[in-house]
């Protein structure tokens, strides 16, 4: 129809002179609105034969779509142009000096110190392994070979939780999963936190972070664990001549068992114990008698309390952010 490309010609015209999304609106109600020659154009379909009406009709839907098409190209383009402009405004310059007065953040001490010991155990050729903190007694007692009675099943040195199951004691249940689904030859460290009922005091947590390390292999010896302890404690320490002595003890699930004391203020201070895998610990977990190892566990709290020289265990816990800084 004439009419409708006229109307057509003058949308176009008008579309390329509108400046505003306002003006934009009066032009959608001018070509599409009530009082639009396409809302009078529909009213005489009714007045038509039945054979125009079809023609008439698919004409007319056919324009009013490409107005619509027009209308809303110019709308996106408001919208478009809107962005933008509220972009420029908002355009930040990375290259600026920018100091609000708040400091950075920084790792926790008990963060580095984990990290840095996990470090020293991969470059010593020990691969890190977890598992969970909520465990079944066979983990954490039975194959450790710790006898039924023994004081650390009952419920002052043990957290128990519903069904029969324990807040870990020690990581080594995390040792106890790995020997029983992977075949030795083993050099593993675990680090996470343990739980075990104590009172709170200058050196002693009801929780505390535990690093346990592990080795099983052929023709291991007392000395290779010596020395594993040795070389990890002088690369933490940094110094050559770590003050350390090792005494006998007793843990069930070494034998011999020793204990790893540090001078520290002039006063011997329990650092770890440590011991050759018990044999019935490697056959409770299905390692053959051709296999031997050692394993040892320290507090991550203690050793990080030697070496900023810190007085109190409890600090690492109390998000006091003048500590925080002062051994961040």
């Amino acid at each position: 129809m004439k009419i409708l490309q006229q109307q057509t010609m003058l949308l176009e015209t008008s579309l390329k002179e509108v400046q505003s999304e306002q003006q934009l609106n009066q032009i959608r109600s001018q070509f599409l609105g009530k009082k639009s020659e396409i809302t009078e154009l529909l009213k005489k379909i009714p007045t038509l034969s039945q054979d125009d009406r079809k023609v008439f009709g698919e004409t007319i839907n056919h324009y009013r779509k490409v107005f619509e098409t027009l209308i809303s190209a110019k709308y996106n383009e408001f919208n478009e142009n809107s962005v933008n402009q509220k972009l420029k405004g908002e355009i930040i310059d990375f290259t600026l000096p920018y100091d609000n007065g708040i400091s950075s953040g920084n790792q926790h001490i008990l963060t580095k110190t984990i990290d840095e010991l996990l470090s020293i155990m991969t470059h010593l050729g020990f691969k890190s392994v977890s598992g969970p903190e909520i465990e079944d007694d066979f983990y954490n007692f039975t194959a450790l070979n710790v006898p039924p009675l023994h004081p650390a099943r009952q419920m002052q040195d043990t957290f128990y939780v519903d069904s029969g199951k324990l807040l870990r004691t020690q990581t080594s249940s995390v040792q106890v999963r790995y020997m029983m689904s992977n075949k030795p030859p083993h050099y593993i460290v675990s680090v996470g936190k343990v739980y075990r009922v104590d009172d709170v005091d200058q050196t002693h947590l009801p929780m505390f972070h535990q690093m346990e390390c592990l080795c099983i292999d052929k023709d291991i010896t007392l000395l290779d664990m010596k020395q594993t302890i040795h070389n990890m404690l002088k690369m933490f320490f940094m110094i050559d001549d770590v003050p350390i002595r090792f005494r006998s003890s007793y843990f069930p699930f070494t034998t011999p068992s020793m204990e790893v004391d540090m001078k520290y203020n002039n006063k011997w201070l329990e650092l770890m114990g440590c011991g050759m895998v018990h044999q019935k610990v490697l056959k409770n977990v299905g390692i053959d008698s051709g296999y031997q190892g050692f394993a040892f566990g320290l507090g991550i709290e203690r050793l990080a309390m030697i070496k900023l020289n810190a007085s109190d265990i409890r600090e690492f816990l109390e998000n006091d952010i003048r500590w925080i800084k002062n051994y961040g």
